[in-house]
């Protein structure tokens, strides 16, 4: 066992252990793509009687400051430190700390150094999407919507200087300010904001059977522009087994997040049979436990999260191992 807390988590053969409160090990901040800060998730906790919360931004654990703690302990939440590692194809892997309200000196450092190496290969591709936007934007004459060439001088070269990385780094996801500090986390999210902010895009001119009102002229942005005329390289790429090689080595609890989302992704059938084959393939990197109580699947083609739980319990019993299950709600806004 590797610390007495994950016994609120730990799969027997027959039973799957839950706390009798209520708890979310899977939330996002400011610090990567949520629209909380980490306090104000700790708040939106308070308020909806959360008792355990985990901030498992992507690619980083700038959240986890002493005051944060501080105000959690306040506040009467224990506050678990995770992340929430990208492995590209939709595949992330949740990995937490031993034990809540405390940061270890050994967690900052092997995660940090981690993320030195996984930060400067992704980011190679964020650079290359920002490129591409502002070619299509400058120069793309299929779309009216985007309305460059009613920009004068001034604003042209506000475009040219003003959409890059670091903006995108430090734009606020709820007011759209570049106030922030830098982030070492950028995606679609912050690029679509980012680029809402110029005007290059006129949504009275989107065509009405796209489905998008002008007041949503982010997701627009995201799901349409980026995803669909522009192409975002990370969603083409296949599983990142380095990456995974990695994280086989961390002492840490290593959680496969919404196994359903990676599995459809890369799948052509809804087999329950070919799902747990999937799982059994990443159980191969020392996995601890599955997200089995993710709270935001939509429409999919099987009960991921019970299937999940089944295929946890009969591992415990074939294997006599120790696993674990825990669920969240991957909230990127207000916890309920």
């Amino acid at each position: 066992m590797k610390s007495s807390f994950w016994n609120k988590f730990l799969v027997t053969p027959t039973k799957i252990n839950f706390p009798n409160y209520k708890f979310d090990l899977h939330v996002h901040s400011q610090n990567s793509d949520g629209k909380l800060f980490p306090k104000e998730l700790i708040e939106s906790a308070r308020k909806n009687n959360i008792k355990l919360i985990s901030i498992t931004d992507h690619q980083t654990i700038d959240s986890y400051k002493d005051e944060l703690f501080q105000n959690a302990k306040k506040n009467n939440i224990d506050l678990l430190p995770g992340i929430e590692i990208e492995c590209q194809g939709e595949l992330d892997i949740l990995i937490y700390d031993l034990n809540p309200n405390e940061i270890s000196q050994e967690f900052k450092l092997k995660i940090n150094e981690l993320l030195t190496y996984l930060n400067k290969k992704r980011n190679k591709y964020i650079l290359e999407s920002i490129n591409k936007i502002k070619e299509v934007i400058t120069t793309s004459k299929d779309f009216d919507w985007i309305v460059w060439d009613s920009f004068n001088d001034l604003q042209k070269n506000n475009f040219w200087k003003q959409f890059n990385f670091e903006n995108a780094s430090k734009i606020d996801l709820e007011t759209g300010e570049l106030n922030l500090p830098n982030r070492t986390y950028v995606s679609k999210p912050h690029l679509a904001k980012l680029l809402s902010t110029f005007g290059v895009i006129d949504m009275r001119k989107v065509d009405s059977s796209l489905n998008y009102q002008a007041d949503e002229k982010n997701k627009f942005i995201q799901k349409h522009f980026i995803d669909k005329v522009i192409g975002w390289g990370l969603n083409d790429l296949s599983f990142d087994y380095e990456t995974l090689k990695l994280i086989k080595e961390l002492p840490f609890i290593k959680i496969i997040a919404h196994p359903g989302k990676p599995f459809e992704r890369w799948n052509n059938s809804n087999d329950e049979k070919e799902f747990i084959n999937f799982l059994e393939s990443l159980f191969v990197f020392n996995m601890d436990g599955i997200e089995g109580d993710y709270r935001h699947y939509k429409e999919m083609g099987l009960n991921y999260n019970k299937v999940s739980k089944i295929y946890l319990k009969n591992r415990v019993k074939a294997k006599n191992t120790v696993l674990f299950c825990t669920g969240g709600s991957d909230s990127h806004k207000n916890l309920d």
